[in-house]
């Protein structure tokens, strides 16, 4: 009844003019999500059919297996001794060596002298001599070459590793972008247009109350005579 405590009632939410505005706006957004919804769910699923398919292929590439094994050859010394068909290359060499300094010495009738045996010698030391150094340098030059592929590699799968970072990262996220933009723009619609009314009943009791003493109160006071 009347004499019970005082009540407060409290209701909140978009006035009756911003209503129909952010029904529309509601709209909208979820339109525009539902119509990109499936697009968004196909650019995810190729992006992880891509990230899949680029691993796969740079886990087994048959290429890169062969290049790794000629650099780890290359690199751990196995050419070092020359190469298996240098002997047959100084072989045929000294042959051609053998027959010039032959066929001078035979124009000064000196064939068979000493001087001839050692001009031969002379020649075919020098002839083998050079083609060794030449080999060696030539391994040297890719032991190098070997260096510079092996750091080029370790660049490349540096580079592998961020696509498929990058491939991962996006198909990941790519189909929550529509979901995210609807709740951001849901949220930010209806969070900042709220209204607040309050409606608040007296106490009876109390005003009565409060009259009464404020009576006594100037009567004891000599207020009243």
């Amino acid at each position: 009844m009347g004499l019970s405590g005082s009540r407060t009632t409290t209701t909140s939410g978009p006035s009756a003019q911003a209503l129909p505005y952010l029904n529309t706006a509601s709209s909208a957004l979820q339109n525009t999500y539902n119509s990109t919804a499936g697009t968004n769910a196909q650019i995810g699923s190729s992006l992880a059919d891509a990230f899949r398919q680029f691993n796969q292929s740079r886990q087994n590439n048959p290429n890169t297996d062969a290049a790794n094994d000629y650099i780890g050859r290359v690199l751990g010394g196995e050419f070092l001794n020359g190469n298996p068909q240098l002997q047959n290359v100084i072989d045929t060499t000294n042959e051609s060596v053998a027959d010039r300094v032959n066929a001078l010495f035979s124009k000064a009738g000196q064939t068979g002298s000493s001087r001839q045996i050692g001009e031969l010698g002379k020649q075919l030391s020098a002839n083998e001599s050079g083609l060794r150094y030449q080999s060696y340098n030539d391994e040297q030059d890719r032991i190098g070459a070997a260096i510079a592929q092996a750091l080029a590699m370790r660049n490349a799968d540096a580079t592998d590793l961020q696509i498929l970072t990058g491939l991962g990262s996006s198909a990941a996220q790519i189909p929550w972008l529509g979901a995210n933009n609807l709740a951001a723009g849901l949220g930010g619609l209806w969070g900042n247009s709220q209204t607040t009314t309050q409606k608040q009943s007296g106490n009876v009791l109390g005003s009565l109350l409060g009259l009464g003493g404020s009576v006594l109160g100037g009567w004891a006071s000599g207020g009243f005579k």
